[in-house]
């Protein structure tokens, strides 16, 4: 519990409660229509530092992750979510109308992205969409601030834009593709910021 308090007052207080994408999230769930009687999956929630975004919009909110630390953490802190380290508890009939993946898969291997993939496919509703957020390999021309902030992400699985969309169109037709620029510091442009690719998608069979 120490651990997981730690970590979440550490991304807090380093990127200012990480201002800029949650209103950047914020922003892509009331495009897509999301609020009350809906039901979204953040996969990979971490401290579930988005949390408050779903809460906001009415939306009922469900919390992924391996780690029961931070899930024991994140239940004291939203009793009003639900969290839970075992997909097979998600696989009784549940649908959710979103599956939010926000920089989780950069510490995916290829084998189990495709697992991963293929299982959130079958978790959505005819209409739900599959939102991925994440970091991606720049290539060379990164500035030495912005290489230290990717290594301080600890991703072992940073890809390419193509092996990336390549991997989702596996199971998804990706519907809307951007790259945008998410800032550790809000209202700062500069070599803190991070190149996000988003993709918005749906599921082959929907």
């Amino acid at each position: 519990m120490i651990r997981a308090l730690l970590n979440d007052v550490c991304q807090r207080v380093i990127t200012f409660d990480k201002l800029d994408q949650r209103r950047y999230l914020r922003r892509r769930l009331i495009e897509m229509g999301l609020g009350k009687s809906h039901q979204a999956l953040d996969f990979g929630c971490g401290t579930a530092l988005f949390a408050r975004e779903f809460k906001k919009l009415g939306i009922n909110y469900v919390g992924y992750d391996i780690d029961a630390g931070l899930l024991a953490f994140n239940r004291m802190k939203h009793p009003w979510a639900r969290f839970t380290s075992s997909l097979s508890s998600l696989d009784q009939g549940e649908a959710f109308d979103l599956i939010l993946s926000n920089c989780c898969f950069h510490h995916v291997t290829d084998k189990d992205l495709d697992e991963i993939l293929g299982w959130m496919a079958s978790r959505l509703t005819g209409e739900g969409r599959l939102l991925i957020i994440d970091v991606f390999e720049e290539g060379p021309g990164k500035s030495a601030l912005r290489h230290l902030l990717l290594k301080l992400e600890r991703g072992a699985y940073f890809r390419r834009l193509d092996s990336y969309a390549d991997s989702v169109r596996k199971f998804f037709d990706i519907i809307d593709l951007q790259i945008c620029k998410c800032n550790l510091f809000p209202g700062q442009r500069g070599p803190t910021a991070s190149s996000l690719v988003v993709y918005k998608c749906k599921a082959r069979n929907n």
